[in-house]
């Protein structure tokens, strides 16, 4: 399963699809230099190893090599990859070179942009932050424009709903005018384990809940091309784009929305959540702060702790020392992971000082910005699934689904059943009153998942989704 995930990015020059498709991997890289840790150094063997014996960081090397001087004809005849696109990433690695060092102008900003670099990524040449560099650049009048795909070669006239945003040219494509504002849906990003069709199910649910509640114009934004293929025809507008903020933020300048949905789509868009309503974007559904509330661990567990709601030992942490302490304290295994976590990325079940040590690591660099959590793993226990929706108010049970795996196969993996049937009635009864309880103190509003767990006869809870 680790090979399943494919990205599909679109631009005017390959070296901005690039940086663009790095970015829609979801993986933690804002393109392909000047990402967070780039000021590790690689030594030129260590290099030239990497070019010989290929992994899925090929490309990063590619890179490295070009900055340590080494000639395309060596890195092609080390790599055999075609020279064309060796000289691709050379442009790259130059531009980088120039941000770091000649004042920022607009026509470097342009070119950066024309590049594929991100705000972010500008933002570490300069010394700035996202948002300084965002409106740096608007104040310098570089900003996309909207493409739309021709699907016809150019052979006749296409008019599609298939869009991009691009630093490639001078034109909109499209307008979009007052009675045309509708609402935007962001979608789950690329495929992957635990992530997957049932992410796109989600968002064309809510396309189609939306139009039959009145919308007439509602705007999906995601990257995974079977989007292309199965949600073509059901939206007014579909952006096939990377989701960041930076481009959430471009596309709402353009739409000016009446409003963002942005929990149907999987973890990638919620963790967009409390950055978008900072942002000033009308969120529909459920409140930023009352996601925030889910999906910060300490949060979560004073509200759990409030309602009398048991739940594993677990500890929020930021030093190596501390999570070594309570894994002693509650005894391996431990179960690591961000506090914004979804789609098991990064988590790990560690059974060892030494796996501690690593796997700390890993969860900080893909979440650097949430605390890395430690939770006590409670072998040969049960786990079960509730999927509900609520308005705040009222709650909807849809279903109570049993793994038949032991808790610990990831969801994406396991085996589960409907009705479940290895539950007796208490702890069924158990699960109900915990849901209902949890989505009302929560505020939800729209779909939620719980996930609980069953350990000697008791019910704890594992986390809530929404």
């Amino acid at each position: 399963m680790k090979s399943v995930g494919e990205v599909m990015a679109i631009g005017r020059t390959f070296e901005e699809s690039l940086q663009k498709s790095i970015r829609m991997l979801d993986i933690g890289n804002d393109g392909l230099v000047l990402n967070r840790g780039n000021g590790k150094s690689y030594d030129v063997e260590d290099i030239e190893n990497h070019l010989l014996n290929p992994n899925d960081h090929i490309l990063y090397y590619v890179a490295a090599a070009l900055k340590k001087g080494l000639s395309v004809e060596k890195i092609q005849k080390l790599s055999s990859i075609d020279p064309w696109f060796i000289e691709k990433i050379r442009n790259i690695v130059d531009v980088e070179q120039q941000t770091k060092e000649k004042p920022m102008n607009s026509e470097l900003m342009h070119k950066a942009k024309h590049f594929g670099f991100s705000d972010r990524q500008i933002g570490r040449a300069i010394n700035k932050n996202e948002f300084e560099v965002r409106k740096l650049r608007k104040e310098l009048g570089v900003v996309p424009i909207v493409k739309q795909i021709d699907t016809l070669a150019a052979e006749w006239p296409a008019k599609t709903n298939y869009l991009y945003m691009t630093y490639g040219g001078t034109e909109n494509d499209i307008q979009v005018s007052s009675d045309q504002r509708g609402v935007v849906v962001l979608g789950a990003g690329p495929y992957r384990i635990g992530s997957s069709v049932e992410f796109d199910w989600g968002t064309v649910n809510m396309v189609w809940g939306l139009q039959e509640n009145g919308e007439q114009n509602v705007i999906v934004v995601n990257c995974n091309p079977e989007t292309v293929s199965t949600d073509y025809d059901i939206c007014s507008r579909l952006y096939f784009e990377e989701l960041t903020l930076e481009r959430i933020l471009d596309i709402a300048d353009f739409e000016n929305p009446k409003g963002m949905v942005t929990s149907v789509g999987g973890q990638t868009a919620n963790n967009l959540t409390p950055q978008l309503a900072k942002a000033g974007i009308h969120l529909l559904g459920t409140s930023a702060e009352d996601v925030d509330m889910a999906e910060d661990r300490s949060k979560f567990s004073k509200i759990l702790d409030k309602l009398h709601i048991k739940q594993p030992l677990w500890q929020a942490f930021s030093s190596f020392s501390e999570a070594k302490s309570f894994a002693i304290k509650v005894g391996y295994p431990v179960l690591v992971r961000p506090s914004y976590v979804l789609s098991g990325a990064a988590m790990k079940v560690v059974w060892s000082q030494e796996e501690l040590a690593k796997y700390v690591g890993e969860a900080t660099t893909l979440s650097p910005d949430h605390p890395v959590v430690i939770t006590k793993f409670m072998l040969n226990s049960l786990e079960v699934d509730v999927d509900g929706v609520s308005d705040g108010k009222n709650v909807i049970i849809g279903a109570i689904v049993e793994h038949i795996d032991a808790a610990g196969v990831h969801s994406g993996d396991a085996m589960m059943v409907i009705p479940p049937w290895r539950l007796n009635n208490k702890q069924v009864e158990t699960i109900t009153d915990y849901s209902n309880k949890i989505a009302k103190s929560f505020n939800i509003k729209g779909p939620f998942n719980l996930q609980f767990l069953i350990h000697n006869d008791q019910v704890y809870v594992i986390e809530a989704k929404h």
